[in-house]
Order: structure tokens, then C-alpha cells, then sequence
């Protein structure tokens, strides 16, 4: 029976992935950090008609990926992406959002739509 189940024994501690946006980059708690396997560096995408942004582990060019492993700071990474946030129209401080994986691409999604949807094209 145990063949059929693959725990993470941490999850329950560490909470729902979880990423917060501020206008200097993209913060991920640990279970975020977790799900993406603590890679060295990763890539962000944004699907805007869809308006979710994709984060998953760079296993190649390194001239598009972004520094992960080596930025825990306090339980969380921070990735600079300071004008990929200006572009979204982020106008608060920060905004703190669920994260959602795909288990087949391993991409953390982060669905920004919603956001944008309430407050308008700045939020």
C-alpha cells in the first residue's frame, strides 16, 4: 500500500504555496520553493490572455533564467522582475496570491487575472 502514495511530509507545516508581488519581483514561501524543487535558477513566463504567470526550473539558457537557489531569505526567495511587475500595472505595495502547479509541465502558476479583473488595468 505505501508504494501508491508519495508524501511530503513538510507540506502541512509549510502551508499552500503561496507568492507575494511587490514592485521589486516575485516572492515564494517555501512550499512554493518545494514544489519547484529548489532549482539553481528559474524562468518566468506570462500567458496574458489568460493573465497567469509560469515559473518553472531553467534547465537551460541561463541568459533568460533568474537566480533562485542561494536567495532563502527569512522562509522566502525573491526573484527581481521589477518591470515585469510595472507592465502588470501593480500600483500597491504588495499583493499576496495562491499558487497553483502544474504537475506534468512542474510550473508554478500564478493566476494574476483575478486581481487585475477587481481593481482595473493598475492594481
Amino acid at each position: 500500500m505505501s508504494d501508491t502514495y508519495s508524501f511530503n511530509w513538510s507540506f502541512v507545516s509549510n502551508g499552500k504555496p503561496r507568492v507575494t508581488l511587490s514592485r521589486l519581483g516575485i516572492a515564494f514561501n517555501v512550499s512554493a520553493i518545494e514544489l519547484l524543487g529548489c532549482p539553481d535558477y528559474v524562468v518566468l513566463g506570462y500567458d496574458e490572455e489568460h493573465g497567469v504567470i509560469g515559473v518553472k526550473k531553467n534547465d537551460g539558457d541561463k541568459r533568460t533564467a533568474r537566480r533562485f537557489k542561494g536567495g532563502l531569505r527569512n522562509g522566502f526567495v525573491r526573484v527581481g522582475c521589477m518591470e515585469f511587475i510595472r507592465y502588470l500595472g501593480m500600483d500597491k505595495k504588495s499583493v499576496r496570491l495562491e499558487a497553483g502547479f502544474d504537475r506534468e509541465t512542474k510550473t508554478l502558476l500564478i493566476d494574476v487575472s483575478k486581481q487585475r479583473a477587481q481593481r482595473g488595468a493598475r492594481w
